[in-house]
């Protein structure tokens, strides 16, 4: 009950975040000009506009996912809310489980409303059904649950600030790691150890990237798309755990 309460009350906060509202409008106006884009081709516009779009609404529910989270804990602490919080019957672990379920919420309706729009835009301008988009938008939605999971574990350690520069380098690592890993393991040696340590213990991004496939018109395989599910929530429980052993050490 007390998980149901706190989500809810991010919900409510999250909805008067007006920068939740410019960055899904800013990316609705990319998607409507995007079409006179000079590099359009005949008969591959449909697939360029897919993937481009895709490309943007990625990056657009990480950055809400990141504006979302990163200020769910250190809020409530600067606030003094937290005190009254855990005042009452209410476990550590429950209160960060309820903060990261109500932003992801926030973060399912806003890829929704993305999915729904590149969706139309390509009815409206190519005349075209693409249904596999939705299975984009669900791999965007899985990649930004990891960020945010990520985010809450921070939120618990540093400010907002160091939070958000330490959001965009798990970003930018887990969309290069594969490659980057790779030579390392081939180097040998213990930069080869290293390089298998940091493969199995960051979570690569990249696996979720699949705008290019999708919009090509290629359905995703279940077991693949289960895979990432399963790879997903791993992550998420290790971090929502570690951020709940990082809480509870805070003299609060």
């Amino acid at each position: 009950m007390q998980i149901r309460a706190i989500a809810a009350n991010v919900i409510k906060e999250a909805i008067r975040q007006k920068i939740i509202y410019v960055i899904v409008l800013f990316t609705f106006l990319l998607f409507a000009i995007e079409p006179a884009i000079p590099s359009f081709k005949v008969g591959l516009r449909t697939q360029l506009f897919g993937d481009i779009a895709l490309g943007v609404a990625y990056l657009a529910i990480a950055v809400i996912a990141i504006a979302i989270s990163v200020n769910q804990v250190p809020k409530e602490i600067e606030r003094r809310t937290i005190y009254n919080i855990f005042s009452k019957p209410v476990r550590r672990a429950d209160f960060l489980v309820g903060k990261y379920l109500g932003v992801l919420v926030m973060l399912a309706i806003c890829a929704s409303l993305m999915g729904l729009a590149i969706f139309g835009f390509i009815y409206i301008y190519f005349g075209k059904v693409a249904y596999g988009i939705f299975q984009g938008v669900g791999m965007m939605l899985l990649e930004a649950a990891l960020i945010s999971a990520f985010a809450t574990l921070v939120s618990t350690l540093v400010s907002p600030t160091i939070n958000v520069f330490a959001c965009i380098l798990f970003y930018f690592v887990g969309h290069v790691k594969n490659d980057a890993l790779a030579n390392a393991i081939k180097a040998g040696g213990s930069t080869s150890a290293l390089g298998l340590a940091l493969k199995y213990t960051l979570p690569s991004l990249e696996n979720f990237n699949v705008s290019e496939v999708v919009a090509r018109g290629i359905i995703l395989k279940t077991d693949f798309m289960l895979g990432l599910l399963l790879y997903t929530l791993v992550f998420i429980v290790i971090f929502l755990t570690i951020a709940s052993f990082s809480l509870s050490r805070k003299e609060l």
